[in-house]
């Protein structure tokens, strides 16, 4: 599988990361997820766990008010409408811009990454 926990998004790595899509220079190939992809991947997934976490506690009713749960549900379930399409959409572009075929990877989880010269 090409995804690892190598790929932490580090302020170093964003910077490079960022300065190499304004040059529009794509050195650095990345086996697992490019800094962004690793920062939205992460973010996904917090929201994910939070709607299942604030779901059961509202359910539960172990923990605060139902109306501040409902309200923290509603609020991760809405961000959801926002971070899949982004998603998405940087999947597609990113492939386009990397000629690779990452929507492939994401389901077979299996990437090539080919060895480029140095400028």
């Amino acid at each position: 599988m090409h995804a690892s926990v190598t790929f932490f998004p580090t302020s170093s790595r964003i910077k490079r990361h960022l300065s190499d899509l304004s040059a529009r220079r794509m050195d650095e190939q990345h086996l697992g997820h490019n800094p962004l992809a690793a920062i939205m991947m992460l973010l996904l997934w917090a929201v994910i766990i939070g709607l299942g976490v604030s779901g059961y506690l509202m359910e539960a009713r172990i923990f605060g008010s139902k109306d501040i749960l409902e309200e923290i549900h509603e609020i991760l379930a809405n961000s959801l409408y926002s971070l899949v399409p982004l998603h998405i959409i940087s999947a597609i572009v990113m492939s386009y811009w990397e000629r690779q075929n990452l929507i492939k990877s994401m389901i077979t989880g299996n990437k090539t990454v080919t060895t480029r010269r140095p400028r």
